[in-house]
């Protein structure tokens, strides 16, 4: 069934279609109270970058904000609240959660701090007058503009803090809800690695995180007493534990080690036509690690061990007819003071931690232990025996996207410049390139993936190896309009990436110190939506007629066209910086102006999302005026400045593609009569941040394609929009 689904969702469904989210937060206790949708607070202290990764991206939202202001400089605040998660998260990993709460309200401050910079800012910029150039175009003067830009920007930024607050406010309730310390005790039952659950056989269930120490002898069988803390819902947290058990030494030739052995899961569902959370088959450690024991790993991936099932080497029963329990500890990090796993057994998985040093060579150590118990359960157990251990030494990579990323032989596609959806072209899987070096194979390998090709006229799913072609169309199985900076977990973990790129599942697949290995990697961004290919108009410096110098860029291939409705035939009265006759200033490189009348409908020159918009003023001349932004498939933005007053016909959010109606001319702003100002960008503004472009449009009557927009041609619109729309 899953192939069918993402069939569809490559032929035109969304990620959100193709695959429903999973819970984030897989092993809670069905009575548990949620502090946050699908993970107690037992989960959060498991895991706590299930509570702050949100809190993470919202922060770096905020650091793009502010530090696109010059005039304030937030980095010092920003550092306090980026240091504050790391403390909150330290602190929630070893059960501490009101000292994690009390970390996260040192936010408040930092926020406090960047508002009164942004407020003192926006004061000076009031008071202050910067050089006018010689244009009378754009949102007002300049010192609107960089009112405007503080206000905007700082908005943005204090917005998103907001959310850095809100996604920390869950853990500050908890602690609220703490109602008294413990002390329990009792024989271990069992423990559960994934949740760092541990059941005693009073009935108490005790979460006690590895990271907090105390883990070593709290095993099954053992008799332990744990100190913590108890919470409204019922949740016990433990911060240390006591165990009377102690590891016994191997027996004198026992030889057991061969009974058990590490392995390296990567935690990802199979590619189409496997089920399950683990690929098809474990990976093998040898397939992992160099000569010297360095594992590398990328995130995501988990350690689970290996039970041989050879009944003479590794026997199942002692001769009084006691069963041989086998597991293992893992103890990690810097002098192996965290521990990972207390009793992982066979074929179980853990999620490899990073210590808080991600990228960072640290020790790990496994140690392999039997325990003989009773046929009847865990209640009359031996002591458990050691039989070896193994030490190495292991980085976790911090990038999401793994060690690497594909190669495709080009990443500019004209697939949705013609809004047909079932349009495609062929790219070619061309290699990798090593993202971290020493996480890409040293021997033989390739990369392949997942994605469709035409088999006679149908067109199928199927491997795509290294130096093959593969289909890629207008939509794909992860949202192409999707936010890069915010993953999705169905699409990551319903097609192995989040990012769009035609294939599933890309991966390097070979032999490593003579073993298989697999490791997923990333996928190159493409852009979608080329009308033309066009040869290149070189940049460099120009002089205009006024004596001003300046850089210019290259001009490439076509992704525009006029914003405007076909069958309107008009002129442009101003244009780019390189214009003959009239052009606007150097702020404003890329920008054309063309006449329409109050209310005719703007069209947008390229699809996109709507960014953002205003549209309820009423005034001409140093007021802004009204304006919309959208933001294209590749990151730039189109701007339209002059917009009659509540003239907008988007929503915000809203997708829109190239030639639909998105707002009616205005003469609001600093016009000197109704018009359209568009303007190309790298950033959503028209204030020195004009990408020159090329366009498609009837020109005299014939069609061009790669047109450079210039004063007095006669021009018309080439959009094959329904404009009734």
């Amino acid at each position: 069934m899953r192939i069918a689904v993402i069939v569809t969702g490559l032929l035109g469904a969304t990620a959100a279609a193709a695959a429903a989210d999973p819970d984030p937060c897989p092993f809670t206790a069905r009575d548990a109270t949620e502090i946050l949708p699908g993970c107690s607070l037992a989960d959060v202290v498991h895991d706590p970058a299930v509570a702050l990764a949100p809190a993470r991206v919202q922060l770096g939202a905020a650091a793009h904000h502010q530090g696109s202001l010059r005039e304030v400089d937030a980095r010092g605040p920003l550092a306090q609240i980026g240091a504050a998660l790391d403390a909150a998260e330290a602190a929630l990993g070893e059960g501490r959660v009101c000292d994690a709460a009390a970390a996260l309200d040192q936010i408040d401050a930092a926020e406090g701090a960047i508002g009164e910079a942004l407020a003192a800012a926006e004061a000076g910029a009031r008071g202050g007058v910067r050089p006018e150039e010689d244009d009378d175009d754009g949102p007002g003067g300049d010192p609107y503009r960089l009112v405007r830009a503080i206000q905007l920007r700082g908005q943005l930024g204090l917005a998103a803090l907001d959310q850095v607050v809100a996604a920390g406010a869950p853990i500050g309730e908890s602690c609220r809800e703490a109602r008294a310390s413990i002390e329990v005790a009792g024989r271990v039952i069992r423990v559960d690695d994934r949740s760092d659950r541990v059941e005693l056989d009073s009935g108490a269930v005790v979460t006690l995180p590895g990271a907090a120490g105390g883990r070593a002898g709290v095993v099954p069988g053992a008799s332990v007493r744990i100190v913590g803390t108890a919470f409204a819902d019922g949740t016990l947290l433990g911060s240390a534990a006591t165990s009377d058990t102690v590891m016994q030494p191997p027996a004198g030739g026992l030889g057991l080690i061969d009974c058990a052995t590490l392995r390296v899961v990567p935690l990802q569902q199979g590619y189409p036509g496997y089920s399950g959370w683990t690929v098809p088959a474990y990976h093998d450690l040898r397939g992992y690690r160099d000569d010297d024991k360095v594992l590398q790993l990328e995130r995501g991936a988990g350690l689970a061990i290996d039970r041989s099932w050879n009944f003479a080497a590794c026997p199942a029963m002692t001769a009084d007819g006691k069963a041989i329990h086998y597991a293992a500890t893992i103890r990690y990090g810097a002098g192996l003071s965290k521990t990972l796993a207390s009793n992982l057994e066979p074929d179980a998985i853990v999620i490899a931690k990073d210590a808080g040093q991600p990228n960072t060579p640290l020790p790990l150590r496994v140690t392999y232990y039997t325990q003989a118990c009773s046929v009847w359960g865990l209640g009359s157990c031996d002591a458990p025996v050691e039989i070896g251990s193994d030490d190495f030494t292991y980085v976790l990579w911090a990038a999401e996207e793994a060690g690497a990323t594909a190669v495709y032989d080009r990443t500019t596609v004209g697939i949705l410049h013609n809004n047909d959806p079932g349009d495609h072209e062929w790219l070619l899987l061309d290699g990798w390139k090593e993202l971290h070096p020493g996480i890409a194979p040293a021997t033989v390998a390739t990369i392949t993936g997942q994605g469709f090709l035409v088999d006679g006229l149908d067109i199928v799913a199927g491997p795509i190896p290294q130096g093959h072609q593969f289909m890629i169309f207008e939509s794909d199985v992860t949202d192409i309009w999707a936010d890069p900076a915010l993953p999705s977990w169905s699409s990551r973990y319903a097609v192995g990436q989040d990012r769009p790129g035609g294939l599933t599942w890309p991966r390097i697949e070979g032999e490593r110190n003579g073993q298989p290995y697999w490791y997923s990697v990333a996928q190159p961004h493409v852009t979608r939506d080329r009308i033309a290919v066009c040869p290149t108009l070189a940049g460099g410096n120009l002089t205009t007629a006024n004596g001003k110098s300046g850089m210019v860029q290259a001009v490439g291939d076509a992704f525009y066209e006029m914003p405007y409705t076909c069958g309107e035939d008009t002129d442009i009265v101003k244009g780019n910086i390189d214009d003959p006759s009239k052009y606007h200033g150097w702020n404003q490189v890329a920008a054309i102006d063309i006449p329409k009348s109050t209310g005719t409908k703007i069209t947008a020159a390229r699809g996109g999302i709507v960014y953002e918009f205003e549209e309820s003023l009423d005034c001409n001349g140093d007021c802004g005026g009204n304006y919309i932004i959208i933001r294209h498939q590749d990151g730039s933005y189109g701007v339209y400045y002059h917009l009659v007053q509540d003239g907008v016909l988007v929503t915000d959010g809203q997708l829109v593609r190239r030639g639909q109606s998105i707002a009616k001319t205005g003469n609001t702003g600093k016009s000197g009569g109704p018009h359209v100002h568009f303007e190309p960008a790298s950033e959503p503004t028209s204030d020195w941040k004009g990408v020159r472009s090329r366009y498609r449009a009837m020109v005299d009557g014939e069609l061009e394609t790669c047109y450079l927009p210039r004063v007095g041609d006669d021009i018309d619109s080439a959009s094959v929009w329904p404009n009734a729309l």
